[in-house]
């Protein structure tokens, strides 16, 4: 992992961030008060953050809102998640550009980014990774039957069909699965099921990135009773 100096860094657009192959990045992280979505690192320097122009205190802002939103779903704080968690948490935030938000961020010391082998991590300072849930790694037993046979008749369903087909990436299909039928479980499980949905169990098809999809199992009346 590389950490930030003193200095404020010209920042460098990472690549592309990767998806986590490795069960093992669990370490437990100590957070921000939940409460206004501002970090604690925001808090340690609050004069220097409130001399700040308002359009930069914004910015800072959707970033540290973005982190706390990845940091109780058990997802990874990569820059694309982080655009993700602009675009689905808070309708605001949705047109934002992340890749300003974040290098202004890096520069006002607010964020540390952490480098690993392939790909790019991003925290509040101090901070530690968190939880993450592998999005590609799992197994289907260890989920009850009643999650895939709620999953099931959502995507039979003419409204869950209709739903996932229209999403436009993985994490907003994540999400509408998780509000209709998979309430209890945080979106980073709720990505790593879609991916065995994908993968394993052959419901949906995908192409490239996501679009287009096509859903493989019939649609069938059953509407009144999929949305619980």
């Amino acid at each position: 992992m590389t950490s930030m100096s003193g200095k404020p860094t010209k920042v460098k657009e990472p690549s592309r961030c990767g998806s986590i192959n490795n069960d093992d990045l669990r370490p437990e992280f100590s957070f921000l008060l939940p409460s206004s979505g501002v970090s604690k690192s925001v808090c340690d320097n609050l004069d220097l953050y409130l001399q700040l122009p308002e359009y930069i205190q914004s910015l800072i802002r959707v970033i540290f809102n973005s982190l706390n939103t990845l940091r109780l779903e058990n997802i990874v704080p990569t820059k694309e998640n982080l655009g993700y968690g602009m675009r689905y948490s808070k309708p605001e935030y949705c047109h934002t550009d992340v890749t300003v938000a974040l290098s202004i961020a890096l520069e006002q010391l607010m964020i540390l980014k952490l480098g690993l082998v392939n790909f790019e991590l991003y925290v509040g300072k101090p901070a530690r990774i968190w939880k993450c849930v592998n999005p590609l790694g799992g197994n289907p037993n260890q989920y009850k039957d009643a999650i895939w046979n709620a999953i099931e008749k959502f995507l039979c369903s003419t409204v869950g069909h209709s739903a996932i087909a229209a999403s436009e990436c993985r994490y907003e299909a994540a999400s509408t699965l998780r509000n209709a039928c998979l309430k209890n479980l945080t979106l980073g499980e709720v990505l790593q099921i879609l991916n065995m949905i994908i993968t394993l169990k052959g419901w949906i098809k995908t192409h490239s990135e996501w679009q287009p999809i096509a859903i493989t199992l019939p649609v069938t009346n059953n509407d009144k009773d999929t949305m619980s």
